[in-house]
């Protein structure tokens, strides 16, 4: 008790009343250097202490003590280099257990510390009260480095009572000492009567647990701030926090900036919470800012394990470490407490450095936050080693209202799994936003949003988040999913990773769902970017084995840069959702090489219902496909499945939807353009490619495809491959287009067998594409099987050659009704409706086709149809309706026979046949091949030649027709300019029971004959009814009914022949005209002939050659001549006619009214009606059997009429 001064009841009347270079004594100890034993009173003036050392070797040696039981006033107290004295344990420099200042004391000034090399060395130690305006305590604790000294704190406020109208400043800095513990500012209790700052404190040196702040006891202001500014705990050891709370701490505002652990070894917080509150009801706000200059692992920024209360909450860590040194989990932020902000907290971590990695910017492993909105901003993964975090949930996380959000947080670096944000656990909120979240620029496996716990929850009203990564490597994913995702709206956007220039950056998906489940009330919408890297597959979505409980939309995804096969979605694994809609909008493939797909479908993908739309494949080169399914897409449970996509690939085989697997649905609908460059020379960009693909459909299957470009050609609007099974009540290829450049752009193209077990399979409106040739519109390669077959509106492109409507290539289509129309919009020459060159079986059969060409051009061969080695089986009816198309070559046909032709059915009909326009010899139907039906009837009705020029007849044969039953009716030469037949048989043989033809011409010029026989006819019945053309007003001549030259006419019945003359101004218009023509029939009449109109000659019938018959009776009845001018014949015979034994020559009489004939000898008779004149001697021959009173007998009878 050795003290420099004591004082006791004293009153100072003094303007400053300095206690200078005071000293403790020596010996024993509590030897102080100023003692206040007693009050101590200054009415004015400055009370200041300067260089005051407390004394002796020993403990408790105090620089200035002020007692219990003192009160020490003044209006001013200064203090400086007031120190405990050098003894061994708890030597104080300013040490008050009574009062000091007062109500009158405007400022309180205090800097004092330790000269102690124990233990408990505190430079100022309150256990008093402190009273003043403004007070400024400044304490440095004491202890030897070298000692095992601890708890050497700067300021140790011991339950002190701190009264001060304006503003409380305490500065501490830690002693020394081996033991550590040695506090800037302990805190063990302690009242403020306004607001505290904690300024410039340090914790001290030596061990570990050196803190800068430390607060073992509450401390509540119920005005006025606590801040923290340039706060560091001490080091070297562990545990150096910068400030730690132990206890309470409440203000109505607490602040604080540079609060830093001290530079330890490991497990150094900025900011620590260990117990008791941070804050209240009553905090209406907290900002604090905290790091670590830790170099080890755990080295955290701010580390909450208790509870942290403010309305307004704004927390700021930065993670300590050392770059070199093997430093793990440097978090900014730990959150393992309670967090309460009634209106907002705001969190930023930062992570720190080490190779041991696993810095993340803020550790989440709470199992609360209480507010309103919760918000992750510019948090960040720290630097070293791997799996450095930004935000890092590993426990359950909930906030019962208000928005928990995460704005630019981005994790670390440089190695592997540096994420943005992890969600390990369960957490969830009413609202959870995300925005800017990146994983950090590491090289592998860097995710923006990684899910392997859950995030949301049914209290979750709207889920969006916002995401990519900065990795430069493979792997690199904007959101990965393998856990649950939960809200009643979902939103997530994620953008993939990588390097361009990096040849190992591959697998950078913008969205990866793995084994995920989201579950949604009304709907998720998922929008995915894919990274970059030369080792390609960067997929804008990717999932693997996810379920989605109700609607969710792919919406803008877009596959990534660099490399091949980068998808706009990829299924690599089950996806399958039990209610609502999946959805694809605005999906496209990345590039810029191949196999850039926009949907990828390789695992089983199934929903209630299936659209998408602007499904793109990418600006690559070669194989970049809008949609490509190689697994299953839809089940019986998915009602539609309609889907839109193309290709902006610019190489080959850019598909709009290439389809290897199979199509599930109630009703699927699939319209698909293909890609391609039109300069570039490319080829096989179809709009659908079915290869081994499979549909079924309980409504209806509808496939709309548009061929792309290139100069290669080959550009399909659907083509099918390796094998195709269509199971649907309906199935319908329409409105497909093939593509344009080069040739061969088909509009639907079957070269795979097809087997529908029931419903029926439809082609409506298909067009080949252009600009070439053999741009079909439906070509069928291979066998097609199905119940009925309806084509309507097929097209060959409008090419310049060869471009057919149907191309029946060899295939077989077997099924109960075909019914098929079509036409070529070609402009050069072959451009057919319909070509077939295989076999069709059905119960019925209708095919219409329409020749293409173009007028002005020079085509030619335009047909409407072409058999050219088909085989038609109609059970029930077969019906040809063909119009030849146009071209100056001529030569365009309704319906042109080639190779072969089997025609088997009960009727086969060439109906409403037309030849095209332009040239010459358009006929209606050209058979040039043999045509053998077994039973039926073969009949060709309304049947006409084209024009303009001429030679263009109705019918054509010039081969072997055989039918049970033959009837050709409306037969006419077209509307030419010369020689246009309705029939021409030219050298062919018809061969039936029944035969029976009506045919004209409708040519204007001469020679335009009904029915031209220059072949062939045997029949049990046979009628031919012919009526020649030519035009009133022109010059035509020789316009027959019908002409008989070099013609055979069997039958073993009746032979009825009606010609009627045509018309024009060139006369000789015979009904009939006969030239070396046999005839075997029973009886053959020439029935109701009449020559026509215009000029002279106009006979009935006219035998300009040899006539005979075998056997039977040749008959002429209603046989008129015609025209107004002269010998104008009823049967003109001007060559020799052959009658056999048993036949008879009769002559009616109501139409020759006077005749005479005798034998060897030339008469005439001439009547107002009609006339017969044997122009020179003719020969009745008969056989040398016939007795001379035979011949006398007719001779009379003759004579008589």
């Amino acid at each position: 008790f050795h003290h420099g001064v004591v004082s006791n009841s004293v009153t100072a009347n003094t303007t400053t009343l300095t206690f200078l270079n005071c000293s403790g004594g020596e010996g024993g100890s509590s030897n102080y250097g100023a003692d206040f034993p007693g009050n101590f009173t200054m009415v004015s003036g400055a009370l200041q202490f300067t260089n005051v050392v407390g004394g002796g070797t020993a403990a408790n040696n105090y620089g200035v003590y002020v007692e219990s039981a003192s009160v020490v006033r003044a209006p001013t107290i200064l203090g400086t280099d007031i120190l405990g004295g050098p003894g061994s344990g708890s030597n104080y420099g300013l040490y008050v257990t009574g009062t000091l200042g007062s109500n009158t004391t405007a400022e309180l000034l205090i800097s004092a510390g330790s000269l102690g090399m124990g233990s408990s060395e505190y430079g100022i130690n309150l256990a008093g009260t402190v009273i003043g305006e403004t007070m400024a305590f400044t304490g440095t604790g004491g202890g030897l480095y070298s000692s095992s000294s601890s708890g050497n704190y700067g300021i140790y406020v011991n339950g002190a009572v701190l009264n001060a109208s304006s503003v409380i400043t305490l500065t501490g800095i830690g002693g020394t000492g081996l033991g550590g513990g040695h506090h800037g500012v302990v805190m063990n209790g302690a009242t403020a009567t306004n607001s505290v700052t904690f300024s410039n404190c340090s914790g001290g040196t030596g061990s570990s647990a050196n803190y800068g702040v430390n607060f073992s006891g509450s401390l509540q202001l119920v005005t006025g701030t606590i801040q923290f500014t340039n706060i560091t705990g001490g080091g070297p050891g562990t545990g150096n926090h910068g400030v730690s709370i132990g206890a309470n701490v409440t203000a109505p505002q607490i602040l604080g900036s540079d609060i830093y652990a001290g530079p330890g070894s490991g497990s150094d917080y900025g900011i620590y919470v260990i117990g008791g509150t941070l804050g209240s009801n009553a905090t209406n706000q907290m900002i604090l800012s905290a790091g670590s200059l830790g170099m080890g692992s755990s080295e955290i920024g701010i580390y909450i394990a208790n509870n942290v209360i403010a309305n307004t909450l704004s927390l700021t860590g930065t993670g300590g470490g050392f770059y070199s040194s093997s430093g793990a989990g440097n978090y900014g932020i730990y959150l393992g407490g309670t967090i309460g902000a009634s209106s907002a907290a705001t969190l930023i971590g930062l992570g720190g450095v080490g190779t041991g990695g696993s810095h993340y910017g803020v550790q989440v492993n709470i199992s609360t936050a209480n507010t309103s909105s919760l918000t992750f901003l510019n948090c960040t993964g720290g630097t070293g080693g791997a799996s450095n975090y930004g935000v890092n949930f590993t426990s359950n996380f909930a906030m019962s209202s208000g928005i928990l959000q995460f704005t630019n947080v981005t994790g670390g670096g440089i190695s592997t799994d540096n994420h943005g944000v992890v969600v390990a656990a369960a957490v969830t909120a009413p609202t959870i936003l995300g925005a800017d979240i990146f994983g950090g620029p590491g090289a592998t496996r860097n995710y923006g949003l990684y899910v392997t716990g859950s995030l949301g929850s049914s209290i979750t009203n709207q889920l969006r988040i916002s995401a990519g990564s900065l990795g430069t490597a493979d792997s690199e994913y904007g959101i990965y999913i393998t856990g649950n995702v939960t809200s009643n709206t979902i939103a997530l956007t994620g953008s993939g990773g990588g390097l361009y220039s990096n040849s190992s950056s591959a697998g950078n998906y913008g969205i990866y769902l793995n084994g995920a489940i989201l579950t949604s009330t009304t709907t998720a919408l998922l929008t995915g970017f894919g990274g970059m890297g030369t080792g390609g597959s960067h997929h804008g979505v990717a999932a693997a084995s996810t379920s989605v409980n109700n609607s969710v939309t792919f919406l803008n995804c877009i596959g990534g840069s660099g490399g091949s096969s980068n998808y706009g979605v990829n299924f690599i694994g089950s996806f399958s959702m039990v209610t609502g809609t999946l959805q694809f909008t605005n999906v496209t493939g990345g590039g810029p090489l191949t196999g850039n797909y926009g949907v990828n479908v390789a695992s089983t993908v199934t929903a209630p219902i299936i659209l998408g739309q602007d499904i793109c494949g990418g600006p690559g080169f070669g194989n970049n496909y809008g949609l490509s399914v190689t697994g299953t897409l839809g089940s019986s449970a998915t009602a539609q499945i309609q889907i839109v996509a193309g290709s902006i690939g610019t190489g080959s085989s850019e598909y709009g939807i290439f389809i290897s697997g199979s199509i599930i649905a109630g009703t699927v609908s699939l319209t698909a353009t293909a890609g391609g460059l039109y300069s570039n020379n490319v080829s096989g960009n179809h709009g659908i490619s079915l290869s081994a693909a499979a549909f079924t459909s309980s409504s209806s299957v509808t496939l709309t495809g548009i061929g792309g470009t290139g100069l290669g050609g080959g550009h399909y609007g659907v083509q099918t491959a390796t094998s195709l099974q269509l199971n649907s009540p309906i199935a319908t290829f329409e409105n497909c287009i093939g593509g344009t450049g080069g040739s061969g752009n088909i509009g639907v193209n079957f070269a795979v067998p097809l087997t529908m077990v029931s419903g029926a399979l439809q082609f409506i409106n298909i067009s080949g594409g252009g600009p070439n040739g053999n741009n079909h519109g439906l070509v069928i390669s291979s066998s097609m099987t199905v119940p009925t077959l309806t084509a309507v509106d097929l097209f060959g492109g409008p090419g310049n050659s060869t471009d057919y409507g149907l191309y029946l290539q060899g295939g077989t289509i077997t099924t109960t009704a075909i019914n098929v129309i079509a036409g070529s919009l070609g402009t050069g020459s072959n451009e057919i409706g319909i070509y077939d060159a295989g076999t069709m079986i059905a119960d019925t059969i209708v095919l219409s086709g329409t020749g293409g060409g173009l007028y002005s051009g020079s085509g030619s061969g335009n047909h409407g149809i072409a058999l050219d080695g088909a085989t038609l089986k109609g059970a029930t009816f077969v019906t040809i309706s063909g119009i030849g198309g146009s071209g100056g070559g001529g030569g365009n046909y309704g319906v042109q026979t080639a190779t072969s032709l089997q025609l088997n059915s009960s009727a086969a009909s060439f109906l409403n046949c037309i030849g095209g326009s332009g040239g010459a010899a358009n006929y209606g139907v050209n058979i040039i091949v043999p045509i053998t039906m077994v039973s039926g009837t073969l009949k060709f009705l309304n049947v006409s030649g084209g024009g303009s020029n001429g030679n263009n007849h109705g019918l054509v044969i010039t081969s072997t027709v055989t039918a049970p039953t033959f009837i050709a009716a409306d037969l006419y030469g077209g509307p030419g300019n010369g020689t246009d037949y309705g029939l021409y048989l030219n050298g062919g043989t018809l061969s039936t029971n029944v035969l029976e033809v009506i045919a004209g011409s409708l040519g204007t010029g001469s020679n335009e004959i009904g029915i031209y026989d220059a072949g062939t006819m045997i029949a049990s019945s046979l009628r031919l009814k012919g009526s020649g053309g030519g035009l009133y007003s022109s010059s035509g001549q020789q316009n027959y009914g019908i002409q008989l030259i070099g013609a055979v006419l069997t039958t073993s019945g009746t032979a009825i022949l009606t010609g009627v003359g045509g018309t024009g101004g060139g006369g000789q218009h015979h009904g009939i005209t006969v030239n070396s023509v046999s005839s075997n029939t029973s009886i053959m009449e020439f029935l109701n002939c009449v020559g026509g109109n215009g000029g002279t000659g106009n006979y009935g019938v006219n035998f300009a050659g040899n006539f005979s018959m075998v056997m039977g009776t040749l008959q002429f009845s209603n046989v008129t001549g015609g025209g107004s001018l002269t010998t104008n014949y009823g049967v003109y015979m001007a060559s020799t006619l052959a009658v056999e034994l048993q036949s008879l020559l009769r002559l009616s009489s109501a139409q020759i009214s006077m005749a005479v004939l005798v034998l060897g000898m030339t008469m005439a008779s001439i009547s107002p009606v009609a006339r017969w004149v044997v122009a020179r001697p003719t020969r009745l021959t008969f056989s040398p059997a016939l007795s001379a009173l035979s011949v006398m007998s007719m001779a009379s009878m003759l004579a008589e009429r």
